[in-house]
């Protein structure tokens, strides 16, 4: 068996506050279906830049069966990823919270969305969440719904 030794770069799965790229932003989204997807953007410390989507959860068979499903989609932003950080860094990233738990409204009969945001820039971490449609964070979801086609 091979084995390939990778650093802690920021485009492995793992968490971004042990990230050891130069800015790296890390989106869990949550659609209220079996799917979730998880969206990494990432800039290496020797200028390389990585983008992917991984899609994880199970699909259904017509019988209701479940089958494990995992999904991996390399991407660039449009504008590029320089560009991509510098809008990502006016959104001032580092003033979010989490949403406050009594703030998330859940009705059981409608689907329930919510992002979780990790951002990593120069040894600082954030890590935030919120539900979608929360007014507090309308910015932030509005700018990963246009330059991620999230949602």
């Amino acid at each position: 068996m091979t084995y390939r030794n990778y650093g802690l770069s920021g485009t492995r799965l793992m968490p971004m506050s042990y990230a050891n790229a130069k800015q790296s932003l890390r989106i869990w989204f949550s659609g209220s279906s079996s799917i979730d997807k998880v969206y990494t953007l990432a800039l290496e410390k020797d200028s390389s830049s990585t983008g992917y989507r991984i899609e994880i959860g199970q699909k259904f068979t017509k019988t209701g069966k479940p089958l494990d499903y995992l999904s991996h989609i390399s991407f660039s932003p449009s504008e590029g990823f320089a560009n991509f950080f510098k809008a990502w860094e006016n959104l001032d990233p580092f003033q979010y919270k989490d949403q406050e738990d009594k703030d998330f409204e859940i009705v059981y009969d409608n689907p329930f969305r919510f992002i979780i945001v990790e951002y990593a820039i120069d040894h600082k971490y954030i890590k935030f969440r919120f539900q979608t449609g929360a007014p507090a964070y309308r910015k932030v979801e509005e700018f990963l719904r246009t330059k991620l086609l999230i949602m």
